[in-house]
């Protein structure tokens, strides 16, 4: 019986630490140069994942939405990418 329970929380423990490290990717701000691909609309093309993945991050992170925001100058229109996301009020 407490073998089973031993197997029992070694899984749990496993599930609970890959769901606390895929949190964790969410958090981790991508390089400028992956801002820079979704900005022009090359990223959603090439990589899916990663794609995902900045969509997900540009909506917690002030940081990378700054880095966005400062791309997209009056002058320039994104290729692809969604007017919500970037502030054009600045």
């Amino acid at each position: 019986m407490s073998i089973v329970l031993i197997i029992i929380s070694c899984g749990l423990a496993v599930f609970v630490f890959r769901r606390l490290m895929e949190i964790k990717g969410h958090y981790q701000c991508p390089n400028e140069l992956k801002i820079q691909d979704y900005f022009e609309g090359r990223l959603k093309k090439r990589d899916k994942e990663s794609y995902d993945h900045l969509i997900t991050h540009l909506g917690i992170c002030e940081k990378c939405q700054n880095i966005l925001s400062g791309m997209a100058t009056k002058d320039v229109k994104p290729n692809g990418i969604e007017d919500h996301l970037i502030d054009r009020t600045a």
